[in-house]
């Protein structure tokens, strides 16, 4: 049983060992499914580092009620294509376990073809909170089945079953925020920069959406490259630059933004520190990159070796399922409110957690919220 024990170091998922006290791994055959906001992996994965936590801080916010639950959690960790990602996301999840304790674990990989038997699995074996699972079209097999709290690691389908909630790090949640951080700051004639992959057009769709609920009308819209001549016809009467491109394409954008403030998602943190080259770029992320050493961030170990920011992103997600989970076991989540490492948590009514982004410009960091 894991329940306040000693940490134990990561282990492959191939010497997982059964019971509550370890994870329970089905084989079967490999899947290729697309995992929209989980790019590339680029780095080693390894154990986590064995520091003590830092000091809890005060903090106004939903607290874990009742004994300690048993909580499945459902992943494709033998998957080629995501078990990499799933492998991550377990070690946010157990690393949450080690400072907060005060749940009994039980691990199942799952396929597509097997995940509503694994979930059932689950709660026949006594599961009173399930994190999982991590893909769009596993999270809409299992919702019919939904009979305790689940916490899906992606969007939900339309309509979800009561008990079926979401945490997870959709690029579109994101480009929506950087939306609202431009309109907060008081653009007006902000300019959406389009790149040519599907990442960048998913980002702008949902940027454009959120920018005419805010401001009630079209932004101006460029396509970069593509675009580029109009771009210096036009930059004089731009106010504020939402940045929707892929590495290549922003650091062609980059020399030529000259005064003009840019706003970055999280997926090109990675590449803009912040107050580089004179410029003003605003970046959204979440605390756990931006703030690795102070506030909730300081409390969970982190990797012993560095991953790009994209898996430590994943890893992020794990910790705050696994502390979003213990909220949902056994209580009324109404109003649930948690200080996470990936933002600031609100449960909303469509019961999909928000998760609200830390902004990082030169002049400092500000909530989005704030």
């Amino acid at each position: 049983m894991q329940r306040r024990a000693p940490w134990v170091r990561m282990l492959l998922a191939a010497m997982l060992m059964m019971g509550w006290g370890g994870p329970a791994l089905a084989a079967g055959p490999n899947y290729s499914i697309e995992l929209d906001d989980v790019p590339a992996l680029r780095s080693p994965l390894t154990a986590i580092l064995d520091h003590p936590p830092a000091q809890a801080e005060k903090r106004v916010e939903t607290m874990p009620a009742g004994p300690a639950p048993k909580m499945a959690i459902l992943l494709p960790l033998s998957s080629d294509s995501l078990g990499e990602a799933a492998q991550v996301v377990r070690q946010g999840i157990e690393a949450a376990w080690k400072v907060d304790g005060d749940a009994e674990l039980r691990w199942y990989t799952t396929r597509l073809d097997d995940v509503q038997a694994r979930y059932q699995q689950a709660l026949s074996e006594g599961a009173e909170v399930v994190i999982g699972p991590l893909t769009r079209p596993e999270i809409a097999a299992i919702a019919p089945l939904v009979k305790m709290p689940t916490l899906a690691l992606n969007t939900l389908p339309a309509k979800p079953a009561p008990g079926l909630y979401a945490l997870h790090l959709a690029a579109e949640a994101d480009a929506e925020q950087v939306a609202q951080a431009m309109h907060h700051a008081g653009s007006v004639f902000p300019m959406l920069m389009v790149g040519s992959d599907p990442l960048s057009q998913r980002q702008a769709q949902a940027w454009t959406a959120a920018w005419v609920e805010l401001a009630g009308r079209q932004p101006r819209t460029l396509r970069w490259p593509a675009e580029a001549e109009r771009w210096q016809q036009q930059r004089e009467s731009v106010d504020a630059v939402a940045v929707m491109l892929n590495t290549a394409e922003w650091a062609a954008l980059r020399p030529t933004l000259g005064a003009v403030p840019a706003y970055l998602p999280p997926s090109l943190n990675e590449q803009a520190p912040v107050g580089s080259e004179g410029l003003t770029v605003t970046v959204l992320d979440m605390p756990w990159l931006l703030t690795p050493d102070s506030g909730v961030s300081a409390r969970y170990p982190r990797p012993l070796e560095p991953l790009t920011h994209a898996t430590e992103r994943l890893y992020a997600l794990g910790i705050d399922a696994f502390r979003v989970a213990r909220r949902l076991a056994g209580r009324n989540t109404s109003g649930l409110w948690l200080d996470g490492v990936s933002g600031r948590l609100r449960l909303g009514s469509g019961r999909e957690v928000q998760r609200s982004l830390l902004l990082s410009s030169p002049t400092g960091q500000l909530w989005l919220d704030e």
